[in-house]
């Protein structure tokens, strides 16, 4: 379950990875400037249902809330994630 998973935020590759996944389960974004894009959410078919996507994207919003970022979701599933979790509404560049 993706709630005793741990999130691993790599700066080197502009990345979110959860540990001990072999990398099957990683999110990927470019920060430029005062934004944040996401790019891509990856899990493998082994961690497929478990929550493993959304607390990646959890992860990458709630490190752009502190880092006061506006967010493109380039990505479907962070789009997604971000609809369904209005919360997180406030962070989307309207643009």
């Amino acid at each position: 379950m993706a709630d005793d998973a741990r999130v691993i935020h790599n700066t080197d590759t502009q990345a979110f990875e959860i540990e001990n996944t072999a990398g099957t389960a990683v999110l990927t974004y470019r920060e430029l400037g005062d934004h944040l894009t996401i790019l891509h959410t990856e899990v493998g078919p082994e961690h497929e249902g478990k929550g493993y996507a959304g607390l990646l994207v959890r992860s990458a919003l709630d490190y752009a809330r502190q880092r006061k970022l506006r967010v493109i979701p380039a990505c479907k599933f962070a789009r997604t994630y971000i609809a369904r979790h209005r919360e997180y509404a406030d962070l989307v560049d309207a643009s």
